[in-house]
């Protein structure tokens, strides 16, 4: 499969996906306004923590693993269980202590213990959210990438259709309740799918926990909470914080300017992520994965800065277009945010590289310093500019990212 044909693929996936989502998105900005887009993304980021802390964090290393393996039947049944292992018994983890303080969860992340129930039930289906994750990974790792394509594409209407029923009937919280049950529903699909592959058995979807499964899927499953999991998180909190100290409604507006720039970014991820992994995973020696590596940043740079262009000339009628006037105000915030998201993506390439050769050391310790300065950086630059020094924040801490996956490359890749 090649970068262009997976690019491809995946692009159109990915646009789908980013439609269903913004029409969600702008459903709710007319029916309900900015503040309901605010606690969209406040619970769409806590949902994405929390499928990773339960099994999505596998992903990487099961796309990895599989690619590596990609002769071996009985050792890729043997990693797809260590996986399925992992996720059950991390999902279950989870789901017990949501369950426990449901209440403190829902007050937490969206402001309102009346929300408690939301929690519930996210704890209920997390199993089936992480085994449509690993379905996922299975048909990538497999190189599958149409049927992997399909998958993604199925979960996208799958929200598009039960947040909107579920927005008609509850408004803001049936909106919130859809974005939990989607992934869950998307389970059934992405398990057909694997049974329609050659080779395929469903006993490679039986659990098996053991020293072995861990040992493997440990690394993978610490660096992608602190690469996956702790964003959501860190953006929960800012955007808590912006809540409380400037308005909701301010916060809406960031979460628009989020969620646009967020094109440019995700479109480039999702086509790369789809072929970086399991091409990185079989390189055969250091050049080649510099001769990778170099390329993608090259092509996610390209393709990203046009998207970027492109958004930030159409920035009002994309405003108008996905949300409400009421949202013009975050038009101020694009260009920033843009060049942020653009830097991003670079960065990511390289990111990915410390998890697919489990530099935990390097992934763990930029997580955590990087994600403690953001916050700092949005406390002390809202306080002093407003709204737009959430985004001043996010330029300057990923600069410094830069610099920081500038010495991994030096270290690492270039030595």
């Amino acid at each position: 499969m090649t970068l262009l044909r997976t690019s491809t693929l995946s692009g159109l996936e990915t646009i789908l996906r980013l439609s269903t989502g913004l029409l969600v998105v702008k459903y709710l900005s007319v029916v309900e306004g900015p503040e309901a887009v605010a606690l969209f993304g406040q619970f769409q980021n806590f949902v994405a923590a929390v499928g990773i802390a339960g099994g999505a964090a596998l992903v990487t290393g099961l796309v990895a693993l599989l690619a590596e393996n990609a002769g071996s039947e009985e050792r890729s049944a043997t990693v797809c269980r260590h996986a399925f292992g992992v996720a059950t018994v991390s999902s279950a983890t989870f789901a017990i202590l949501i369950l426990i303080f449901a209440r403190d969860v829902a007050q937490f992340v969206l402001g309102d213990t009346g929300f408690a129930w939301l929690m519930q039930i996210l704890a209920i289906i997390l199993l089936p959210i992480s085994a449509y994750q690993l379905s996922s990974a299975i048909l990538n790792g497999r190189q599958q990438i149409a049927a992997f394509v399909l998958n993604r594409a199925a979960y996208s209407m799958i929200l598009l259709v039960v947040a909107i029923v579920l927005v008609a009937i509850q408004g803001v919280g049936g909106g919130l309740l859809g974005l939990a049950v989607a992934p869950a529903l998307a389970c059934l699909v992405g398990l057909t799918l694997l049974a329609r592959q050659p080779g395929f058995s469903f006993r490679w979807c039986v659990p098996v926990v053991d020293r072995n499964g861990i040992r493997e899927f440990l690394p993978y499953w610490l660096m992608s909470i602190m690469t996956a999991a702790l964003t959501p998180l860190v953006l929960v909190i800012a955007r808590t914080y912006i809540g409380k100290h400037i308005g909701w409604v301010e916060a809406g507006w960031w979460e628009a300017a989020l969620r646009v720039s967020d094109i440019c970014l995700v479109i480039v991820t999702t086509a790369l992520a789809t072929y970086y992994v399991p091409r990185l995973a079989s390189a055969r020696d250091l050049q080649d994965e510099r001769r990778i590596m170099m390329t993608l940043i090259s092509f996610a740079v390209l393709v990203s800065g046009g998207a970027a262009l492109f958004i930030f000339v159409m920035r009002y009628p994309l405003i108008a277009t996905l949300f409400s006037p009421e949202f013009y105000p975050a038009a101020e915030l694009f260009g920033v945010q843009l060049i942020t998201s653009i830097i991003k993506v670079a960065t990511w390439v390289v990111a990915y590289h410390m998890i697919v050769r489990k530099r935990m050391a390097w992934i763990i310790g930029g997580e955590v310093l990087f994600s403690g300065l953001f916050l700092f950086l949005v406390a002390e630059m809202t306080n002093a500019f407003g709204i737009i020094g959430a985004v001043y924040a996010g330029l300057v801490n990923i600069i410094l990212y830069v610099l920081y996956c500038s010495l991994y490359v030096w270290r690492n890749v270039l030595g």
